[in-house]
């Protein structure tokens, strides 16, 4: 069964086979708000600080292992480090959001 999930990283370690290849898109808050993913995101100020704009991101680590059907979405942050207890992005942060599916 395929996999819809959000993160804050990708790593190849989350892979299950090595000849997959990696689309990479830019897309919107909206697009992964409709896509209901189930959150993975291991960082919690991260999490904490975008849960008002959708409460499905939620502070959840844990192991990750991606097949050719399933879809991640990566919260991609830029900005000062996120200080301990972060509610919100501090002044100048940004977010990006990617969309990594597989390929044969």
């Amino acid at each position: 069964m395929a996999k819809t999930l959000v993160s804050n990283a990708f790593s190849l370690n989350m892979v299950e086979e090595s000849n997959y290849g990696i689309c990479v898109e830019t897309v919107s808050l909206d697009d992964v708000v409709n896509a209901m993913p189930k959150s993975v995101i291991g960082h919690k100020e991260l999490a904490d600080s975008l849960a008002s704009s959708w409460e499905g991101f939620v502070f959840n680590r844990e192991s990750v292992t991606l097949g050719l059907l399933d879809t991640l979405f990566v919260i991609q942050y830029s900005g000062p480090r996120l200080p301990e207890g972060a509610t919100s992005l501090p002044e100048g942060a940004k977010v990006k959001y990617l969309k990594i599916t597989f390929i044969i």
